[in-house]
């Protein structure tokens, strides 16, 4: 994923921003995740009388406190890889402004 975010380029500015850029990505996939996980945890424990519609609005009631402080984490995940993916663009417009080789 950073050499996709960087461009192949070798410069070491740019390959700090894409690394970390690529890192908060996963991060993100990784909350994300960890959310659906806790909703079907939830949901299987519920029973299986209830419809699909009450098994999910159980499932996230009883999972709301952990669910509230993933989406917290979520948000401020997305804050940073927003700034980050903002660094990056400006590192590899000053390294184009220098006609630096991006390769």
């Amino acid at each position: 994923m950073t050499d996709t975010f960087s461009r192949g380029s070798r410069n070491p500015e740019i390959l700090r921003a894409a690394e970390h850029l690529a890192d908060l990505q996963l991060t993100l996939v990784s909350i994300r995740r960890a959310k659906a996980s806790l909703i079907n945890s939830s949901m299987s424990s519920e029973g299986s009388e209830l419809s699909l519609e009450s098994l999910e609005g159980n499932a996230i009631a009883n999972s709301l406190e952990k669910l509230a402080t993933l989406d917290t984490y979520e948000r401020r995940t997305l804050s940073r890889r927003r700034k980050s993916g903002f660094a990056l663009l400006l590192a590899l417009e000053q390294a184009s402004k220098r006609n630096e080789s991006l390769v």
